[in-house]
């Protein structure tokens, strides 16, 4: 009896590693497929082509988030934007270095990777793919049912029901969660449906209005860094 225990557990185990085997190989194959989208130059993410659409979705109910991650670095490298139906060149900061200024004015003004500038296109772009890899889960493909595990496309949400559903099963924090419904207005307008209002239970979509104008960093004295003053930075003396 123990021995027929060992030789079932032994088996168990072996078909544990070929489905994360045969998985990953199939995660890596959808990588390199997503690449390659949109199949037509002029199709944008709006109203994709069926069968770009199709591959991306069975792409995203398998990825996890550090996958998705790997697509848009992928494309980002090949001056593409990291969202796999979008046929633009993805944002090029426009200084040196690996870190870059955010654009944002007042307390949110800070250096921020460049990585993070050149992921998208656009504002849009950044909202459908964080709209998306908010839905993804971190649990291995293998370890879960994946015919039941549906990620929707911000473009193919008809109404604000919808929506509200999508996000509020989003497994992102309600930061991230603000950040994209503060660029659900800008999407909506950019498709035509006049923007987009709902509520998701303790939080609202609605449009996030900011109260002042970005602010470049103006020049300041001999202490300043690139325009920006430290505060509580002491120099000592050379």
């Amino acid at each position: 009896m123990t021995t027929d225990r060992f030789r079932e557990t032994a088996v168990r185990h072996a078909r544990i590693l070929e489905d994360q085997k045969r998985v990953k190989a199939q995660v890596t194959d959808l990588i390199l497929e997503c690449f390659d989208l949109p199949s037509k130059p002029d199709v944008g993410p709006v109203n994709p082509i069926p069968a770009d659409a199709k591959i991306f979705g069975k792409a995203l109910s398998l990825f996890q988030p550090t996958d998705f991650d790997e697509l848009v670095s992928e494309r980002n490298i090949d001056d593409r934007c990291g969202y796999a139906l979008c046929p633009k060149p993805n944002q090029k900061a426009r200084n040196g270095g690996n870190k870059v200024w955010n654009g944002k004015g007042g307390k949110d003004f800070r250096l921020i990777d460049r990585a993070v500038v050149e992921r998208w296109c656009s504002d849009s772009c950044k909202a459908r793919g964080e709209f998306v890899k908010g839905q993804l889960s971190t649990e291995p493909a293998w370890l879960r049912d994946v015919t039941d595990t549906k990620v929707t496309l911000l473009d193919d949400v008809k109404n604000t029901a919808d929506l509200s559903m999508a996000i509020r099963d989003m497994s992102i924090d309600a930061t991230a969660k603000d950040d994209i419904t503060a660029k659900l207005k800008e999407l909506s307008l950019e498709r035509g449906d006049g923007g987009v209002e709902a509520k998701t239970g303790d939080f609202a979509i609605v449009e996030k209005e900011s109260t002042r104008a970005s602010e470049p960093p103006q020049p300041g004295g001999q202490d300043t860094i690139e325009g920006h003053d430290p505060r509580k930075v002491r120099f000592g003396n050379a």
